[in-house]
């Protein structure tokens, strides 16, 4: 497993959250627990008031980040969508609003335009299940699950796979104090789940 760590200003004490929310807001800012298929369900309908049925799509991408705690909640969503044969990247964050910049630079994008897909060809009915088969893989003698550190749905030549990182912490190592800073370790497991539905652990 990869080290890692998560540094967090000191207010009160560290805090593993591991907890789910009981309503989706439109706008990602309640959270979407990506281990709740209930919750995930409502994912598509959400990216479909910005997006237009037609519109080509070739990566959709979670975000995780929070500089204080662990979460496998979904804060934000990033789409990147084909333009011609440009990729430009639209961002749906926790305020709702929408930014959208090129993402020309980036050569995966430019080689994989052909193959962008309608939003309606992005499966999420298994997020949930992926996520849980992915958790069962931690070495429950060592590693602890913390949570989620990215999750990716993305275009490939033979469909639409998807690529996820599980954060997990070493049982009995805990998190140091320095002045008002707490840096607590992390160990990351890499999955991916094949066009046809196959889980894969990359990290093995």
């Amino acid at each position: 497993m990869k080290l890692n760590n998560i540094i967090a200003a000191l207010v009160g004490s560290f805090v593993l959250s591991l907890s789910a929310c009981n309503a989706v807001k439109e706008n990602f800012g309640g959270g979407v627990d990506m281990s709740q298929q209930e919750q995930v369900n409502k994912i598509p309908g959400i990216i479909a008031k910005k997006i237009q049925p037609e519109e080509q799509l070739l990566e959709i991408d979670f975000d995780f980040h929070n500089s204080q705690f662990f979460t496998q909640e979904a804060k934000a969503v990033d789409i990147v969508k084909a333009d011609g044969l440009k990729a430009i990247k639209i961002s749906l964050n926790t305020e709702d609003s929408i930014g959208s910049r090129s993402m020309e630079a980036f050569i995966w994008y430019k080689d994989m335009v052909r193959y962008a897909k309608p939003l309606s060809q992005f499966d999420f009915s298994k997020i949930a299940q992926y996520v849980t088969e992915g958790v069962q893989q931690i070495d429950g003698n060592t590693y602890e699950y913390a949570g989620l550190g990215k999750y990716v749905l993305k275009v490939e030549k033979a469909g639409i796979s998807h690529e996820f990182t599980i954060q997990t912490t070493r049982k009995g190592e805990s998190s140091k104090q320095n002045g008002r800073m707490i840096t607590t370790n992390y160990y990351e497991l890499n999955f991916e789940v094949t066009p046809a539905g196959k889980l894969i652990n990359k990290s093995n």
